[in-house]
């Protein structure tokens, strides 16, 4: 009986693997990893006009991509991707969300590791160390190899 449930497993396991495309990549908020508080994760692909959301998973390491998804990625001409998700936070026993997202493109998706970390000016810190580079409400810093990374107001 053992064995039958490894097998099934085992099979269950492969067959998801051949149908997705993983995609290397850690999210932090605020320099912390997070999993549990993301909602509403998905890839919004073409221009404003002509949009396509695609619907993706993610565990820690692991952006999850059907071979559809891949596919429309893969083929759609114009040069425009986002990646979107919901960030949800408890504070002082009031539920709160925040909206993040982040331009990416198609080399970006090929590297081979990503790290999205995004600095939430909710938090005052964040808020004074980054806020001169942005008139939004957010940063999100991707990181990859040879990438830069963005210089902290003293």
């Amino acid at each position: 009986m053992k064995m039958i449930l490894y097998t099934l497993f085992f099979l269950s396991a492969v067959s998801h693997k051949a149908a997705t495309q993983n995609v290397n990549l850690i999210i932090e908020v605020n320099e912390k990893l997070t999993y549990e508080e993301i909602t509403n994760l998905y890839i919004e692909v073409g221009t404003d006009s002509d949009s396509k959301r695609l619907n993706v998973s993610y565990v820690p390491g692991d952006l999850l991509l059907s071979q559809d998804a891949w596919n429309i990625i893969n083929a759609d001409t114009s040069k425009r991707l986002s990646l979107y998700f919901t960030y949800n936070t408890f504070s002082k026993n009031r539920h709160e969300t925040a909206t993040f997202y982040r331009d990416l493109t198609r080399h970006d998706l090929k590297q081979p590791y990503l790290i999205l970390n995004i600095y939430d000016f909710r938090d005052k810190k964040y808020r004074h160390w980054y806020q001169y580079l942005t008139n939004n409400d957010f940063l999100a810093e991707l990181r990859f190899p040879n990438s830069g990374v963005f210089i902290r107001k003293k």
